[in-house]
């Protein structure tokens, strides 16, 4: 009985798997074997890679769910408080009467106004994020008529304006937006003066 030589090894790892890889000397065993043999390791590492990637993705999926979840929970959509009383029923700003940008937008200011004066920072998250804290500041220190009824809409949605308010402000924005339109507009929605 003679004494055997260890072959020659090497451990390559992947994630949590270990593979120990031995190396064959010359004649011993045919190539086809070896090669399958290769074949065979080589499957196993691609796939340990594989589910490791997946793991990496569910990962990061369940923590931008989570993160998601947790800011949901922190910005609840609050409407603004309705005037109550005699006499109060008006001071909510209606935009439809504006027939200049500077008078759609003063009112843009005035329902920022009666809805608390909230923050802009607190205004983006509470609109999704449809415009930034930044551009909701720049639009609401100008007369000028935002090219984007979206801007409008997410600062009317961010000062806790109803569906109601959003159609209002939309409509005053289109009637400026689209001067040639207004003659084609409901009789009752047409300016006269």
């Amino acid at each position: 009985m003679g004494i055997q030589r260890a072959r020659p090894t090497a451990i390559v790892s992947s994630g949590s798997q270990n593979f120990v890889l031995q190396a064959y000397p010359a004649g011993s065993g045919s190539p086809d074997d070896i090669l399958k043999m290769s074949r065979e390791i080589l499957t196993r590492l691609v796939l340990v890679e594989a589910e490791r990637d997946a793991a990496r993705q569910a990962e990061a999926e369940a923590q931008a769910a989570l993160a998601e979840l947790r800011e949901k929970e922190r910005i609840r959509v609050r409407r603004a408080l309705p005037d109550v009383g005699a006499g109060y029923e008006g001071l909510r700003p209606d935009p439809r009467n504006a027939s200049t940008s500077a008078e759609l937008m003063g009112a843009l200011r005035r329902f920022r106004t009666w809805g608390g004066n909230p923050s802009f920072r607190s205004m983006a998250l509470r609109s999704g994020r449809r415009a930034g804290a930044s551009t909701m500041c720049t639009v609401l220190g100008s007369d000028e008529l935002p090219a984007r009824l979206d801007v409008i809409d997410a600062i009317i949605e961010g000062c806790g304006g109803s569906d109601e308010d959003r159609a209002r402000f939309a409509t005053a924005w289109r009637m400026l937006a689209l001067p040639d339109q207004a003659e084609y507009a409901a009789p009752d929605l047409v300016r006269h003066g």
